[in-house]
């Protein structure tokens, strides 16, 4: 069956589905913080698995780096130098990887600014942030 074909099967299927998610004993938590530990314990959690000389590897190491320093609730003009420093090594190790040449979109180029924002406005705040 094509999926245009069963699009509204989906569709009315949707609100049955949507009464018993989540279960109402249930807790709910958001995926945005749960992502933000998943990420941060990435490295640790799969580093035994990957070669040591993986391009992907390494900028996605690069990556968790830069992520560390934007999560953290107060910054020295030290921290700020290294913040911006490790978005810049992220960036050049993405560009490394065979296929991501000249692949940026848009939130790549927002991290770009995030530690002279940062320096600006104060560290990020919000539910994906904080």
């Amino acid at each position: 069956m094509e999926l245009a074909a069963s699009y509204p099967a989906l569709r009315a299927s949707y609100p049955a589905f949507r009464a018993s998610y989540p279960a109402p004993h249930a807790q709910h938590l958001s995926p945005t913080p749960l992502s933000r530990i998943l990420v941060l314990h990435s490295v640790d959690l799969f580093s035994h698995l990957v070669e040591k000389d993986n391009l992907v590897w390494d900028a996605w190491v690069k990556h968790v780096n830069y992520c560390k320093h934007m999560y953290k609730k107060s910054y020295t003009m030290s921290e700020i130098l290294a913040f911006d420093k490790a978005v810049y090594e992220a960036m050049v190790a993405f560009q490394k990887v065979k296929g991501y040449k000249n692949f940026f979109k848009p939130k790549q180029h927002f991290t770009a600014h995030a530690a002279i924002n940062t320096l600006r406005m104060g560290p990020m705040r919000g539910c994906a942030y904080s």
